[in-house]
């Protein structure tokens, strides 16, 4: 006979059995409606990749368009000759690049300088190695202009006076003025090799006066510098104290203020300021005090935090000082990125950046 135990589980079994059944039925009902509910997730998302790929393709063509229609109808007088000339007497270099570049237009093209025509436009640009990717090999090979960050920007900055702070050969002042976008941009670029094509890229599309290319490193103070000199165009930067680098030169270095009183320029008429300076965008805004607290320009700035701690820059004074004087901020070739949000938010997206190894391109402004 069997003990009451014994019995008693012969009974209930049959029914924990059928209790455990119907629970993991339940839960294979939920996940596969959970599984359901993600693929739909999955197909409104590559929908919405799909549809803002084709709306950035749009804007692309839109711009590129523009760019062609206002190079190809621009008049000799669009140009501001009085400023031009103004700007050679104040800036030896550009003076004398100047020179350089209407002898060598006589002469023919200069040695080390490739040529090419893209959206409309003539482009000198230096004879790097053009390694993959690199920005000279995208100029050369893909007909590239930053057109995709000029026309996410351009609903935040136009009017008045553009500062261009490492402004490479012009590749975004000389659209932004072509555009119509700015009064006048003032370009700051120390290489000597991508100055002088600074320079020839204003004058051979007709912007002397418009676009100001000054050879000058901008920093936290004034003085001089080393710039470490790349293999490609775009990868120039200052050295820190005591460093060096296998090809190097010396560079003028001044402050945005300093900057500024010698262009004549106030900073109630600055209304945009690019920064793309290889991990010395901090040292920028601590010497632009006076731009930074009239808060009417908006910024964009290329942060890497391993090229701010080449720089001996703290990302936390970054972060600090972009939350002292922005109160919101867009993230710029970011696909699914909101419009904007809180300035306060830069530690998590700098975290991200940093974990993924790559560089953030941002915009900063005041809203309300």
């Amino acid at each position: 006979m069997a003990d009451p135990f014994t019995a008693l589980w012969r009974r209930v079994s049959p029914a924990v059995a059928r209790a455990r059944e119907a629970k993991l039925q339940r839960m294979r009902e939920q996940l596969e409606r959970a599984a359901s509910r993600n693929a739909d997730l999955r197909a409104r998302l590559d929908r919405l990749r799909a549809e803002t790929e084709r709306t950035d393709v749009a804007r692309r063509d839109l711009i590129e368009g523009l760019l062609r229609h206002h190079a190809a109808t621009r008049l000799p007088g669009d140009a501001d000759p009085a400023a031009a000339a103004a700007w050679a007497s104040r800036s030896a270099a550009y003076a004398g690049a100047r020179g350089a570049w209407m002898a060598e237009r006589q002469a023919g093209r200069p040695d080390g300088i490739r040529e090419r025509s893209i959206a409309g436009l003539t482009w000198s640009i230096p004879d790097d190695r053009t390694d993959p990717g690199s920005l000279s090999h995208r100029m050369l090979h893909r007909q590239w202009l930053p057109v995709d960050d000029i026309a996410e920007v351009r609903p935040f900055a136009t009017g008045g006076v553009m500062l261009d702070i490492g402004a490479n050969i012009g590749t975004t002042a000389i659209p932004r003025v072509v555009l119509g976008d700015f009064t006048r941009v003032c370009a700051a670029e120390p290489d000597s090799r991508n100055y002088a094509c600074l320079v020839a890229n204003v004058l051979a599309n007709g912007l002397g006066g418009l676009v100001l290319p000054d050879r000058v490193a901008i920093s936290s103070a004034p003085g001089t510098a080393r710039l470490h000199r790349a293999s490609g165009m775009g990868g120039h930067h200052l050295l820190v104290d005591g460093s060096s680098a296998s090809e190097m030169e010396d560079v003028e270095v001044l402050t945005v203020e300093r900057w500024l009183e010698r262009l004549d320029v106030a900073a109630a008429d600055v209304r945009f300021v690019k920064v793309d300076t290889q991990g010395w965008e901090l040292h920028v805004l601590l010497g632009a005090g006076a731009l930074l607290e009239a808060r009417r320009s908006a910024w964009q700035i290329e942060v890497s935090p391993a090229m701010l701690k080449r720089a001996h820059s703290r990302p936390e004074e970054l972060m600090a000082l972009v939350s002292a004087h922005f109160t919101h901020m867009r993230e710029l070739g970011r696909p699914g990125a909101p419009p904007w949000r809180p300035a306060a938010e830069l530690p998590e997206v700098l975290a991200r950046v940093q974990e993924q190894g790559r560089f953030g391109n941002l915009l900063l402004f005041n809203l309300g």
